[in-house]
């Protein structure tokens, strides 16, 4: 199997060495007894291969191989179709059957991202020219929906949380396919909802949508989180806030979650951190309770506020990523082979370094080998650590 992604794609790379060469084109098209039925009989072809290939899809499917051949099988044709778009892409200011050609293989790669997408390979990078073609739409349906929110009333918050991820997305110079497929499916659920003209209250509305799209942004969980605490403060008695805390998690507990969707997939599920939230501020009134019985918990908003805090850190982005690399190679953190990118992740979540707010995930992973000054700077936090241990000096005093 790992030739047939070339061969049966042949036809499409045939094209450039022959029928789309730019000097064969140019021939064509200034000769006008050739021109509209040789150019003609070239787009029936290539619409004619497209469906060959989406045949041969179907039919493999009923042959009995293992999803590791299937798997290796579908990636191989969606890396070879990225390779061929991008070149007729390069190429579509030439001549219009490259703009032709380019948009019959996105065709096919829309084919294997929907009909197959179980062994489509989400991590890898959306080439440029299919990215920009999807951004174009992704600006137009972004416009649509600032225009309905508006006209329904949406709370403003919630427009600018939805606004502001789709603008910020438009504005990528790149992306992987899984997020580029969250935020086609995003875009398409909200304009789907909102072509509805019966609902009262669309604020509510979108925010239980966003919720079964599991849209675990940091921007979206803090205003889920103040709209229940906003309501909460409102209540001037204990008891009354208590059960309606107990009330969201009964609501939060019903509510449906799009299966394997998420903004972020390695964050927590978007309906786990808010039951966790009010579990949280359930345990905060019953201690509250104990202090102050007859008196009104207090702060909701404040603490509701207290999203994605980040441990900050003196070290710098290579010392932190020299450190987590030798806690991994002694065994400290236990990490699975391929997995040590969501390592650097998890750190570029959750801690600030020395020098910058935000390391990327990225840096991290580059500078696991790092330049000696780092490693000296390294060693000397290690020995320091190691005379605390020998000394019982702990810093506990």
């Amino acid at each position: 199997m790992p030739q047939r992604a070339k061969f049966e794609l042949g036809y499409f790379e045939d094209l450039f060495q022959y029928q789309l060469l730019p000097e064969a084109l140019i021939a064509i098209s200034e000769d006008p007894a050739r021109s509209p039925t040789e150019l003609k009989m070239i787009k029936t072809e290539i619409t004619d291969n497209v469906r060959r290939v989406r045949n041969e899809f179907r039919d493999l499917m009923v042959r009995g191989y293992t999803d590791v051949h299937l798997e290796g099988y579908f990636q191989r044709h969606q890396h070879e179709t990225i390779r061929l778009m991008n070149l007729a892409y390069s190429l579509t200011d030439v001549h219009e059957l490259y703009d032709f050609l380019f948009k019959a293989l996105a065709t096919l790669l829309d084919c294997i991202e929907k009909d197959y997408s179980k062994y489509f390979d989400l991590t890898a990078p959306v080439p440029d020219s299919y990215y920009q073609s999807s951004i174009l739409l992704l600006e137009d349906n972004r416009k649509v929906i600032y225009g309905k929110m508006k006209a329904k009333q949406v709370e403003p918050v919630l427009q600018e949380v939805i606004l502001a991820y789709l603008r910020n997305f438009i504005k990528r110079e790149a992306c992987t396919f899984r997020e580029l497929i969250y935020a086609k499916r995003f875009v398409a659920h909200l304009l789907k909802i909102l072509k509805d003209n019966e609902e009262k209250d669309w604020t509510l509305k979108l925010i239980k949508e966003l919720l079964y799209l599991n849209f675990n942004k940091v921007s979206f969980i803090k205003h889920c989180r103040y709209v229940m605490a906003a309501e909460v403060e409102a209540i001037k008695n204990l008891p009354e806030q208590m059960t309606r805390f107990h009330q969201f998690s009964k609501e939060i507990e019903k509510l449906d979650i799009k299966p394997n969707v998420a903004y972020r997939t390695e964050r927590e599920g978007l309906k786990e951190h808010l039951m966790s939230y009010v579990a949280a501020e359930l345990v905060y009134l019953s201690e509250w309770k104990k202090l102050h019985p007859e008196l009104a918990g207090q702060d909701f908003k404040v603490r509701a506020e207290q999203v994605g805090y980040k441990l900050p850190l003196s070290l710098s982005v290579p010392e932190l990523a020299y450190i987590a690399q030798l806690f991994i190679d002694v065994g400290v953190f236990v990490v699975e082979k391929g997995q040590i990118m969501t390592v650097m992740k998890f750190f570029a979540d959750h801690v600030k370094t020395r020098g910058t707010d935000q390391a990327k995930a990225v840096q991290l992973y580059k500078h696991r080998n790092p330049e000696v000054r780092t490693r000296d700077a390294v060693e000397a936090i290690l020995i320091d650590m190691l005379s605390r241990l020998r000394g019982g000096d702990f810093g506990l005093a």
